[in-house]
């Protein structure tokens, strides 16, 4: 299965958890997603989504993320977390 494909077919079930803010059941669905697939599902949301589905993975899924995000998205994000999840997350770089 395609990360497009994989994509269009958790992203209601991602959306519908992060509006309702369940950052647990986010977690857990995308535990075993790759980090370039979670950026095409990210990609999917509009930017505040896009803020809270980062924020609701934990810190290794973050990671995971963010190397596969562009570079100029990667400073865009950035500003938009705290500094403790920040500073993690540079760490784990």
């Amino acid at each position: 299965m395609s990360s497009i494909e994989l994509s269009k077919l958790i992203h209601p079930e991602i959306r519908s958890m992060l509006l309702a803010g369940e950052a647990d059941g986010v977690r857990e669905v995308c535990a075993e997603i790759h980090g370039a697939d979670l950026v095409h599902l990210a990609e999917e949301f509009d930017p505040e989504l896009q803020r809270a589905f980062f924020v609701a993975l934990s810190t290794d899924q973050r990671i995971e993320l963010f190397q596969y995000l562009p570079f100029q998205r990667q400073l865009d994000l950035l500003p938009q977390i705290d500094k403790e999840s920040r500073q993690a997350l540079l760490n784990g770089l």
